[in-house]
Protein backbone atom coordinates (compact mmCIF):
# COMPACT_ATOMS: atom_id res chain seq x y z
CA UNK A 1 0.00 0.00 0.00
CA UNK A 2 0.54 3.76 0.06
CA UNK A 3 -1.05 6.45 2.21
CA UNK A 4 -0.41 9.65 0.24
CA UNK A 5 -1.84 11.76 3.10
CA UNK A 6 -2.62 11.39 7.01
CA UNK A 7 -6.69 11.80 5.97
CA UNK A 8 -6.12 8.98 3.13
CA UNK A 9 -4.73 5.95 5.24
CA UNK A 10 -7.40 3.65 5.29
CA UNK A 11 -8.54 0.76 3.30
CA UNK A 12 -11.15 -1.98 3.83
CA UNK A 13 -10.61 -4.97 3.06
CA UNK A 14 -12.76 -8.79 3.75
CA UNK A 15 -11.42 -12.51 3.89
CA UNK A 16 -14.61 -14.98 3.10
CA UNK A 17 -17.15 -12.05 4.41
CA UNK A 18 -15.00 -11.27 7.13
CA UNK A 19 -13.95 -7.55 7.20
CA UNK A 20 -10.81 -6.10 7.96
CA UNK A 21 -9.06 -2.73 7.97
CA UNK A 22 -5.35 -1.93 6.73
CA UNK A 23 -4.60 1.79 7.77
CA UNK A 24 -5.81 4.42 10.48
CA UNK A 25 -1.79 4.29 12.06
CA UNK A 26 -0.80 7.16 14.47
CA UNK A 27 0.06 10.21 13.03
CA UNK A 28 3.84 9.73 13.28
CA UNK A 29 4.20 6.77 10.63
CA UNK A 30 7.03 6.58 9.42
CA UNK A 31 5.54 5.32 6.31
CA UNK A 32 3.47 8.00 4.86
CA UNK A 33 3.59 8.22 1.42
CA UNK A 34 5.99 5.70 0.84
CA UNK A 35 4.79 2.35 -0.88
CA UNK A 36 5.48 -0.59 1.59
CA UNK A 37 4.06 -3.73 3.02
CA UNK A 38 1.94 -4.14 6.33
CA UNK A 39 0.39 -7.24 7.64
CA UNK A 40 -3.31 -6.69 8.07
CA UNK A 41 -4.06 -9.78 10.40
CA UNK A 42 -3.99 -13.15 11.03
CA UNK A 43 -6.87 -15.63 9.89
CA UNK A 44 -7.13 -19.51 9.78
CA UNK A 45 -7.39 -20.61 6.15
CA UNK A 46 -8.19 -24.64 5.33
CA UNK A 47 -7.47 -26.22 2.33
CA UNK A 48 -9.31 -24.51 -0.91
CA UNK A 49 -10.07 -21.73 -2.18
CA UNK A 50 -11.22 -18.72 -0.22
CA UNK A 51 -11.95 -15.08 -1.36
CA UNK A 52 -10.45 -11.50 -0.22
CA UNK A 53 -12.43 -8.34 -1.45
CA UNK A 54 -11.63 -4.97 -1.71
CA UNK A 55 -14.75 -2.92 -0.37
CA UNK A 56 -14.15 0.20 -2.64
CA UNK A 57 -17.34 2.24 -1.17
CA UNK A 58 -15.50 2.10 2.49
CA UNK A 59 -12.23 2.81 1.32
CA UNK A 60 -10.50 6.43 1.36
CA UNK A 61 -9.64 8.11 -1.89
CA UNK A 62 -6.24 7.69 -3.12
CA UNK A 63 -4.59 5.31 -1.03
CA UNK A 64 -2.73 3.13 -3.29
CA UNK A 65 -3.08 -1.06 -2.79
CA UNK A 66 -0.42 -2.41 -5.41
CA UNK A 67 -1.10 -6.15 -4.21
CA UNK A 68 -1.09 -9.06 -1.44
CA UNK A 69 0.68 -12.31 0.23
CA UNK A 70 -0.03 -15.07 2.11
CA UNK A 71 2.45 -16.33 4.35
CA UNK A 72 2.85 -17.85 7.32
CA UNK A 73 5.02 -15.55 9.42
CA UNK A 74 5.10 -11.63 9.02
CA UNK A 75 8.34 -10.31 10.76
CA UNK A 76 8.52 -6.54 10.14
CA UNK A 77 11.28 -4.42 11.47
CA UNK A 78 13.38 -1.25 11.30
CA UNK A 79 16.46 0.29 10.88
CA UNK A 80 18.75 2.38 9.61
CA UNK A 81 20.80 0.12 7.53
CA UNK A 82 23.79 -2.57 8.46
CA UNK A 83 27.47 -2.34 6.96
CA UNK A 84 30.05 -5.27 7.15
CA UNK A 85 33.78 -5.45 7.88
CA UNK A 86 36.29 -7.32 8.21
CA UNK A 87 39.16 -7.58 10.99
CA UNK A 88 42.28 -9.09 10.79
CA UNK A 89 44.26 -9.90 14.32
CA UNK A 90 47.27 -11.04 13.87
CA UNK A 91 50.30 -12.17 15.88
CA UNK A 92 52.59 -9.91 17.92
CA UNK A 93 56.35 -10.66 18.78
CA UNK A 94 57.17 -10.60 22.25
CA UNK A 95 61.02 -9.75 23.42
CA UNK A 96 62.63 -12.63 22.40
CA UNK A 97 60.40 -12.76 19.09
CA UNK A 98 58.04 -15.63 19.74
CA UNK A 99 54.24 -15.28 18.28
CA UNK A 100 52.11 -13.37 20.75
CA UNK A 101 48.51 -13.59 21.57
CA UNK A 102 45.90 -12.31 24.13
CA UNK A 103 45.85 -13.46 27.36
CA UNK A 104 43.10 -16.92 26.87
CA UNK A 105 42.42 -15.31 23.28
CA UNK A 106 40.04 -12.80 24.88
CA UNK A 107 39.14 -9.97 23.03
CA UNK A 108 37.28 -6.37 22.85
CA UNK A 109 35.11 -4.96 20.03
CA UNK A 110 35.85 -1.05 20.70
CA UNK A 111 33.33 1.23 18.06
CA UNK A 112 34.04 5.11 17.65
CA UNK A 113 30.59 6.10 17.88
CA UNK A 114 28.46 9.28 17.72
CA UNK A 115 25.10 9.16 19.22
CA UNK A 116 22.53 11.78 19.42
CA UNK A 117 19.66 13.02 22.18
CA UNK A 118 16.52 11.35 20.84
CA UNK A 119 14.08 13.41 18.11
CA UNK A 120 10.77 13.33 18.17
CA UNK A 121 9.00 10.88 16.27
CA UNK A 122 8.81 12.54 12.48
CA UNK A 123 5.47 13.79 10.95
CA UNK A 124 6.10 16.31 8.51
CA UNK A 125 9.99 17.11 7.27
CA UNK A 126 10.26 20.28 4.92
CA UNK A 127 13.02 21.90 3.54
CA UNK A 128 11.61 23.46 0.71
CA UNK A 129 13.78 21.41 -1.40
CA UNK A 130 11.34 19.09 -3.35
CA UNK A 131 9.05 22.19 -4.65
CA UNK A 132 10.27 24.40 -7.58
CA UNK A 133 10.36 28.00 -7.09
CA UNK A 134 7.08 29.59 -7.21
CA UNK A 135 4.28 29.74 -4.65
CA UNK A 136 3.88 26.64 -1.92
CA UNK A 137 2.21 23.55 -3.60
CA UNK A 138 -1.43 24.01 -3.00
CA UNK A 139 -1.62 19.95 -2.70
CA UNK A 140 0.32 20.54 0.45
CA UNK A 141 -0.51 23.66 2.15
CA UNK A 142 -3.13 26.20 2.16
CA UNK A 143 -2.17 30.13 2.27
CA UNK A 144 -4.79 31.64 4.60
CA UNK A 145 -3.42 34.97 4.18
CA UNK A 146 -0.67 36.92 2.87
CA UNK A 147 1.58 35.14 0.18
CA UNK A 148 4.05 33.04 0.18
CA UNK A 149 7.13 32.01 -2.36
CA UNK A 150 9.64 28.82 -2.97
CA UNK A 151 13.16 30.12 -3.84
CA UNK A 152 16.30 28.30 -4.23
CA UNK A 153 19.74 29.07 -4.86
CA UNK A 154 20.31 28.30 -8.27
CA UNK A 155 22.93 26.05 -7.72
CA UNK A 156 20.97 23.12 -9.92
CA UNK A 157 20.58 19.68 -9.19
CA UNK A 158 18.12 17.47 -7.79
CA UNK A 159 17.62 19.38 -4.45
CA UNK A 160 19.01 22.72 -4.17
CA UNK A 161 19.26 24.62 -1.22
CA UNK A 162 15.94 26.69 -0.89
CA UNK A 163 13.45 28.72 1.27
CA UNK A 164 10.38 29.97 1.43
CA UNK A 165 10.02 34.01 2.35
CA UNK A 166 6.51 35.87 2.64
CA UNK A 167 4.30 37.26 4.94
CA UNK A 168 0.35 36.07 6.62
CA UNK A 169 0.11 32.65 7.45
CA UNK A 170 0.12 29.05 5.91
CA UNK A 171 -0.69 25.64 7.04
CA UNK A 172 -0.37 22.35 6.16
CA UNK A 173 -3.52 20.99 4.60
CA UNK A 174 -4.27 18.48 6.94
CA UNK A 175 -6.15 19.65 10.38
CA UNK A 176 -6.63 16.47 12.36
CA UNK A 177 -3.25 16.62 14.21
CA UNK A 178 -2.88 16.71 17.84
CA UNK A 179 0.11 16.89 20.06
CA UNK A 180 3.04 17.74 18.38
CA UNK A 181 6.19 19.02 18.79
CA UNK A 182 6.79 22.16 16.05
CA UNK A 183 10.37 23.43 14.74
CA UNK A 184 11.50 26.34 12.55
CA UNK A 185 13.93 27.79 11.16
CA UNK A 186 13.52 31.55 10.37
CA UNK A 187 14.67 34.90 10.06
CA UNK A 188 12.65 38.01 9.96
CA UNK A 189 13.70 41.13 7.27
CA UNK A 190 11.49 43.95 8.97
CA UNK A 191 10.62 44.68 12.79
CA UNK A 192 7.38 42.63 13.60
CA UNK A 193 6.53 39.02 14.55
CA UNK A 194 7.09 35.70 12.50
CA UNK A 195 6.81 31.95 14.09
CA UNK A 196 5.19 28.61 13.96
CA UNK A 197 1.10 28.28 14.69
CA UNK A 198 -0.76 25.36 15.60
CA UNK A 199 -4.78 25.78 15.79
CA UNK A 200 -4.82 29.03 17.28
CA UNK A 201 -1.51 28.95 18.87
CA UNK A 202 1.23 31.06 17.98
CA UNK A 203 4.97 31.55 18.82
CA UNK A 204 7.20 33.92 17.60
CA UNK A 205 9.70 36.19 17.93
CA UNK A 206 9.18 39.77 18.09
CA UNK A 207 12.15 42.25 17.13
CA UNK A 208 9.79 44.85 18.55
CA UNK A 209 9.54 44.19 21.86
CA UNK A 210 12.33 41.83 22.35
CA UNK A 211 10.93 38.71 23.53
CA UNK A 212 9.76 35.43 22.34
CA UNK A 213 5.77 35.13 22.73
CA UNK A 214 3.46 32.79 22.99
CA UNK A 215 -0.39 33.69 21.77
CA UNK A 216 -3.83 32.17 21.82
CA UNK A 217 -5.73 33.63 19.67
CA UNK A 218 -5.57 37.46 20.72
CA UNK A 219 -4.52 36.45 24.39
CA UNK A 220 -0.55 36.85 24.86
CA UNK A 221 -0.05 33.33 27.45
CA UNK A 222 3.38 33.98 27.94
CA UNK A 223 6.80 35.51 26.94
CA UNK A 224 10.42 35.41 27.16
CA UNK A 225 12.43 38.48 27.13
CA UNK A 226 15.32 37.55 24.02
CA UNK A 227 17.32 40.45 21.88
CA UNK A 228 16.22 39.43 18.73
CA UNK A 229 17.49 41.04 15.90
CA UNK A 230 16.72 41.05 11.89
CA UNK A 231 18.35 38.79 8.97
CA UNK A 232 19.68 36.44 11.17
CA UNK A 233 18.34 32.61 11.71
CA UNK A 234 16.75 31.69 14.67
CA UNK A 235 15.06 28.36 15.58
CA UNK A 236 11.94 28.67 17.26
CA UNK A 237 10.50 25.21 18.66
CA UNK A 238 6.32 24.98 20.07
CA UNK A 239 5.39 21.86 22.08
CA UNK A 240 1.92 20.87 22.45
CA UNK A 241 0.84 17.71 25.28
CA UNK A 242 -2.84 18.15 26.05
CA UNK A 243 -2.97 21.58 27.53
CA UNK A 244 0.76 22.13 28.30
CA UNK A 245 2.37 24.53 25.97
CA UNK A 246 6.30 25.14 26.35
CA UNK A 247 8.63 27.57 24.23
CA UNK A 248 12.24 27.14 23.30
CA UNK A 249 14.82 29.10 21.44
CA UNK A 250 16.98 26.51 19.96
CA UNK A 251 17.28 23.55 22.43
CA UNK A 252 16.60 25.46 25.69
CA UNK A 253 13.28 25.70 26.92
CA UNK A 254 11.97 29.76 27.96
CA UNK A 255 8.00 29.53 28.82
CA UNK A 256 5.75 27.31 29.05
CA UNK A 257 1.39 28.33 29.47
CA UNK A 258 -1.72 26.29 29.68
CA UNK A 259 -4.22 26.62 27.16
CA UNK A 260 -7.37 24.53 25.63
CA UNK A 261 -5.74 23.08 22.42
CA UNK A 262 -7.24 20.23 20.54
CA UNK A 263 -6.98 18.95 16.77
CA UNK A 264 -5.76 21.58 14.33
CA UNK A 265 -3.18 22.30 11.66
CA UNK A 266 0.38 23.78 12.08
CA UNK A 267 2.33 26.09 9.67
CA UNK A 268 3.96 29.31 9.68
CA UNK A 269 2.45 32.80 10.61
CA UNK A 270 3.82 35.97 10.16
CA UNK A 271 3.14 40.02 9.97
CA UNK A 272 6.25 41.16 8.09
CA UNK A 273 8.46 39.33 5.69
CA UNK A 274 10.35 36.33 7.00
CA UNK A 275 12.31 33.40 5.49
CA UNK A 276 12.00 29.62 6.95
CA UNK A 277 14.36 27.19 5.19
CA UNK A 278 12.66 24.20 7.59
CA UNK A 279 9.92 23.10 8.97
CA UNK A 280 9.47 19.95 10.83
CA UNK A 281 6.79 18.68 13.10
CA UNK A 282 7.04 15.68 15.27
CA UNK A 283 4.53 13.63 17.91
CA UNK A 284 5.17 15.40 20.94
CA UNK A 285 5.04 11.80 22.59
CA UNK A 286 6.73 9.60 21.30
CA UNK A 287 10.43 9.63 20.74
CA UNK A 288 13.00 8.39 18.35
CA UNK A 289 16.40 7.36 20.21
CA UNK A 290 19.73 7.72 18.21
CA UNK A 291 22.14 5.67 20.02
CA UNK A 292 22.09 2.39 19.52
CA UNK A 293 23.72 -0.74 17.28
CA UNK A 294 23.92 -4.14 17.10
CA UNK A 295 27.23 -5.97 16.46
CA UNK A 296 27.58 -9.29 15.31
CA UNK A 297 31.07 -10.49 16.77
CA UNK A 298 33.87 -12.19 15.34
CA UNK A 299 32.79 -15.10 17.22
CA UNK A 300 28.94 -14.80 15.75
CA UNK A 301 27.49 -13.28 19.07
CA UNK A 302 25.20 -10.49 18.53
CA UNK A 303 25.20 -7.59 21.32
CA UNK A 304 23.61 -4.40 21.49
CA UNK A 305 25.50 -1.89 22.20
CA UNK A 306 25.19 2.19 23.51
CA UNK A 307 21.20 1.31 24.10
CA UNK A 308 20.32 3.83 27.41
CA UNK A 309 18.39 2.11 30.03
CA UNK A 310 15.24 4.85 30.68
CA UNK A 311 12.25 4.35 33.34
CA UNK A 312 9.04 5.84 33.39
CA UNK A 313 8.77 5.18 29.29
CA UNK A 314 6.86 2.63 27.24
CA UNK A 315 8.24 0.82 24.23
CA UNK A 316 7.32 0.32 20.77
CA UNK A 317 9.12 -2.52 19.62
CA UNK A 318 8.02 -2.40 16.12
CA UNK A 319 9.56 0.84 15.47
CA UNK A 320 12.22 1.01 18.31
CA UNK A 321 10.41 4.32 19.68
CA UNK A 322 9.25 4.99 23.39
CA UNK A 323 6.44 7.24 24.33
CA UNK A 324 7.03 10.00 26.83
CA UNK A 325 3.77 11.11 28.52
CA UNK A 326 5.04 14.09 30.63
CA UNK A 327 7.96 15.56 31.78
CA UNK A 328 11.63 16.15 29.98
CA UNK A 329 13.52 12.87 28.18
CA UNK A 330 16.67 13.47 30.34
CA UNK A 331 15.22 12.85 33.34
CA UNK A 332 14.24 8.55 31.94
CA UNK A 333 17.96 8.01 31.55
CA UNK A 334 19.50 5.63 34.47
CA UNK A 335 22.03 6.77 36.86
CA UNK A 336 25.82 7.11 35.48
CA UNK A 337 28.59 6.44 37.38
CA UNK A 338 29.03 9.77 38.86
CA UNK A 339 24.80 9.76 40.05
CA UNK A 340 23.73 11.99 37.28
CA UNK A 341 21.46 10.72 34.04
CA UNK A 342 23.50 9.20 31.56
CA UNK A 343 24.84 11.60 29.29
CA UNK A 344 24.86 11.83 25.24
CA UNK A 345 28.13 13.52 24.20
CA UNK A 346 28.34 15.73 21.31
CA UNK A 347 31.81 14.29 20.89
CA UNK A 348 32.83 10.71 19.24
CA UNK A 349 32.45 8.46 22.37
CA UNK A 350 33.54 4.84 22.35
CA UNK A 351 31.16 1.80 23.11
CA UNK A 352 32.75 -1.95 23.97
CA UNK A 353 31.67 -4.85 23.78
CA UNK A 354 31.66 -7.99 25.81
CA UNK A 355 34.58 -10.06 26.14
CA UNK A 356 34.58 -12.61 23.69
CA UNK A 357 37.43 -15.42 22.61
CA UNK A 358 39.38 -16.11 19.25
CA UNK A 359 41.60 -19.20 19.28
CA UNK A 360 43.63 -18.36 16.15
CA UNK A 361 44.94 -15.53 13.71
CA UNK A 362 42.93 -14.97 10.79
CA UNK A 363 39.93 -12.79 8.76
CA UNK A 364 36.60 -12.29 10.92
CA UNK A 365 33.40 -10.87 9.67
CA UNK A 366 31.82 -8.12 11.95
CA UNK A 367 28.72 -6.52 11.02
CA UNK A 368 27.37 -3.39 12.26
CA UNK A 369 23.50 -2.95 12.45
CA UNK A 370 22.03 0.60 13.30
CA UNK A 371 19.15 0.37 15.11
CA UNK A 372 18.66 3.41 15.67
CA UNK A 373 18.72 5.77 12.65
CA UNK A 374 21.30 8.82 13.77
CA UNK A 375 23.47 6.90 15.23
CA UNK A 376 27.09 7.36 13.36
CA UNK A 377 30.34 4.77 13.69
CA UNK A 378 33.64 5.33 12.45
CA UNK A 379 36.14 2.94 13.43
CA UNK A 380 35.94 -0.28 15.07
CA UNK A 381 39.03 -1.51 17.35
CA UNK A 382 39.68 -4.71 17.86
CA UNK A 383 41.67 -4.90 20.91
CA UNK A 384 43.10 -7.04 23.90
CA UNK A 385 40.65 -7.37 26.63
CA UNK A 386 42.81 -6.73 29.34
CA UNK A 387 42.91 -3.32 28.21
CA UNK A 388 44.86 -1.42 24.92
CA UNK A 389 44.88 2.67 24.04
CA UNK A 390 44.09 4.66 21.36
CA UNK A 391 46.56 7.56 20.05
CA UNK A 392 45.52 9.99 17.58
CA UNK A 393 48.53 12.32 16.34
CA UNK A 394 46.35 14.79 13.95
CA UNK A 395 49.18 17.03 12.90
CA UNK A 396 49.32 19.87 10.35
CA UNK A 397 51.07 17.72 7.71
CA UNK A 398 48.43 14.86 7.75
CA UNK A 399 45.38 17.57 7.78
CA UNK A 400 46.91 19.26 4.68
CA UNK A 401 46.99 16.21 3.14
CA UNK A 402 43.67 14.94 3.87
CA UNK A 403 42.67 18.08 2.54
CA UNK A 404 44.58 18.12 -0.88
CA UNK A 405 42.77 14.43 -1.13
CA UNK A 406 39.46 16.03 -0.48
CA UNK A 407 40.65 19.00 -3.27
CA UNK A 408 41.98 17.65 -5.93
CA UNK A 409 40.68 13.98 -6.15
CA UNK A 410 36.95 14.69 -4.98
CA UNK A 411 36.40 18.03 -6.26
CA UNK A 412 34.92 19.44 -2.08
CA UNK A 413 35.18 23.11 -1.50
CA UNK A 414 36.61 23.25 1.66
CA UNK A 415 36.76 21.07 4.70
CA UNK A 416 35.31 21.72 8.21
CA UNK A 417 37.26 20.73 11.13
CA UNK A 418 35.24 18.69 14.22
CA UNK A 419 36.93 21.16 17.09
CA UNK A 420 38.78 24.11 16.73
CA UNK A 421 41.92 25.02 19.36
CA UNK A 422 43.29 21.69 19.83
CA UNK A 423 44.57 21.41 15.87
CA UNK A 424 48.43 22.18 15.58
CA UNK A 425 49.06 25.24 15.41
CA UNK A 426 51.80 25.03 12.57
CA UNK A 427 48.10 24.17 10.36
CA UNK A 428 47.40 27.76 9.75
CA UNK A 429 50.52 29.11 7.96
CA UNK A 430 50.62 26.13 6.20
CA UNK A 431 47.12 26.55 4.63
CA UNK A 432 46.65 28.43 1.04
CA UNK A 433 45.74 32.37 1.43
CA UNK A 434 42.36 32.83 0.43
CA UNK A 435 42.34 36.29 0.47
CA UNK A 436 41.11 37.79 -3.16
Amino acid sequence: VLYPWWDRQHLTFAVDGSACTVGNKPQWYPYHRQQHWIRVGTFTLAGGGHYLELLGASSALDTYFYGLKVCQTFTQTYDGGQAAFTVHPRHFYDRNRAPAWPHQGKFKLTLETLRRDPDHALVWYDDFRDWPPGPLPTAYYTVLSGSWTVSNDGSGGVRPYSWVSGSGECQIRYSGFMNLTLRARLKLHADGQAGVVFGSLWLCANTIGGRLELYDGGTLRGSYSYPFTLNTWYVLKMRIRGTQVTGYIGTTMVLTATTATGSGAFGLRADVTATTDLLVAGDSHMLSPQEAVEVTLPNGLVQTLGRIPRSGVTWDSDWEMFRLDSGEETDTRSDGADGLPTAISAEWDYLHSQVFSLANPGDYAVTVRARDAGAWISTLFLGDADGFSLCVFPDAESIVQLANIAAIDYGVRGIGLWNIGLEDPQLWPMLPDQRP
